[in-house]
């Protein structure tokens, strides 16, 4: 009886790599992401690291066309959070000068301990050939990222799961054939899969689900999350790489979400800004029909209007980050 499971195990180690890499799933966009950075023909001046927020609003390609037609990948993927994103920070190119982070606003008042890299998180990188550099812990504490010193063996075995995420992405397809997740896989500029907005009706069920139940009018940034951000700022600085954070666009329709706040916002994110470049664009879609597909996700119609937006504030706050010396 042993040997029949020994034989089941092995075979699923050896057939699981070959599933993760072809089988249609939300992970695969870590793999483009890791491959572009590894190929050596390619030389971004600035990456744009973020989550599915950032893939459904700024298209890299209109960005580079406003700011002199420097080099810009956008490496978001969907639900990648700020330490995700520094696992990429060690292998940029040497060409990149610049990474604009962004983030929502209550992010800047989240412990970041929240965002603990989880198993499946790590996994996927490994399953991708990602192999984590020395400095990480330059990062990220060795005591958050153990997993990736995790017997190969047991990482394949535990990959298996894939083929539950592989069914769920071919049934949400199935249900909403108006989704290219394809795209997602094979986009380095603009990966926005929405082709339109949720219905009305789905689109007001959203809003209240994710509508703070209380009105919110101030925000504190949390120490631990400034504490984050400026290792990242120093260890991109140690590598001649300057960081820039920006702020996503917040939906007027989350109304929980007060006028007070989004001026306390203002005011607070002036303490971030003195150490680390801010340009907001939280209300970059106030007054536009149409910029939403859901609470979070920006239209594509949106998305040109919230790209433009950025690259004006880029070269108004920043303009020494993009300059001709690209």
């Amino acid at each position: 009886m042993i040997v029949p499971i020994i034989f089941a195990v092995i075979l699923s180690n050896l057939v699981t790599p070959f599933l993760y890499r072809s089988a249609p799933n939300d992970f695969a966009r870590t793999q483009l992401i890791l491959k572009t950075i590894k190929n050596k023909k390619l030389h971004p001046d600035v990456v744009l690291f973020g989550s599915s927020i950032l893939m459904s609003g700024i298209n890299a390609r209109q960005l580079s066309d406003s700011l002199n037609n420097i080099k810009i990948y956008n490496f978001s993927s969907t639900g990648q959070t700020i330490k995700e994103s520094m696992l990429y920070y060690p292998d940029l190119p040497k060409s990149t000068k610049t990474v604009v982070q962004f983030m929502q606003t209550d992010e800047f008042q989240r412990d970041p301990d929240v965002y603990e890299l989880k198993e499946p998180i790590m996994r996927n990188f490994l399953m991708f050939g990602y192999k984590p550099r020395e400095d990480l812990n330059k990062l990220l504490a060795p005591s958050e990222t153990e997993y990736f010193d995790a017997p190969k063996y047991l990482v394949d075995y535990q990959a298996r799961t894939i083929m539950v995420t592989a069914f769920n992405r071919s049934v949400r397809q199935f249900l909403r054939p108006d989704l290219q997740l394809d795209k997602a896989n094979k986009e380095l500029y603009f990966p926005n899969v929405y082709t339109k907005p949720l219905s009305p009706n789905e689109y007001g069920s959203r809003i209240a689900q994710e509508n703070p139940a209380h009105p919110i009018n101030s925000i504190t940034i949390n120490s631990k999350m400034m504490a984050l951000l400026l290792k990242g700022r120093d260890y991109l600085k140690s590598k001649g790489i300057n960081l820039i954070i920006v702020v996503y666009p917040l939906n007027a329709d989350l109304y929980n979400y007060t006028d007070s706040y989004r001026k306390d916002f203002e005011v607070k994110i002036k303490q971030v800004n003195a150490l680390i470049p801010v340009v907001s664009c939280a209300d970059a879609l106030l007054g536009t029909k149409g910029s939403f597909v859901d609470h979070e996700h920006v239209s594509r119609p949106g998305a040109k209007v919230l790209t433009g937006y950025l690259a004006v504030k880029l070269k108004k706050e920043v303009p020494e980050y993009f300059d001709n010396k690209f």
